[in-house]
């Protein structure tokens, strides 16, 4: 079913999501805060949410 390869996309973007706020935090700690990194991750999670919904509408 088109819905659970949605689903299943979805999961794979929460964990990349996850991980990116993992290695910002880790960089934070080490560094000093770095927003962009925040901002780089928020956007690649949204880019990858609206090509998969494009995927499964297609």
């Amino acid at each position: 079913m088109d819905i659970l390869k949605f689903e299943a996309e979805l999961e794979v973007l929460r964990a990349t999501n996850s991980k990116l706020i993992q290695e910002t935090a880790k960089i934070a700690t080490e560094r000093q805060w770095m927003p962009f990194v925040w901002g780089a991750g928020f956007a690649s999670a949204v880019f990858g949410i609206v090509i998969a919904l494009i995927k499964v509408l297609h």
